[in-house]
């Protein structure tokens, strides 16, 4: 098995079997006043093990409220650094092995 880049494919194989495994993604993230946070990933997975769909997409998603930034939390800023209410959702792909 080699590691690189990510940049081309990959095979990875046995004495019995051979596979291959090919992944990429992109991000993007936004911040509105230091407060509020987004972020957007989508990756698309291929692999020889996913059956006939050999591809797919997989997106998530974040949202973030920097609560220590409120003017309502400014009696706490010498006692309290940073507070985050983040939220999250993705997708995934089930990858038989073995």
């Amino acid at each position: 098995m080699t590691l690189n880049t990510g940049l081309r494919s990959i095979s990875n194989s046995d004495d019995k079997r051979s596979y291959s495994l090919f992944s990429i993604f992109g991000r993007s993230n936004c911040s509105y006043a230091d407060k509020y946070m987004v972020e957007a990933v989508v990756r698309r997975d291929g692999s020889s093990r996913f059956g006939k769909e050999k591809y797919g997409i997989l997106p998530a998603f974040s949202v973030g409220w920097r609560i220590t930034e409120e003017a309502f939390m400014a009696s706490t800023k010498h006692w309290l650094n940073e507070l985050k209410d983040p939220y999250r959702m993705g997708c995934s792909r089930k990858r038989p092995y073995g």
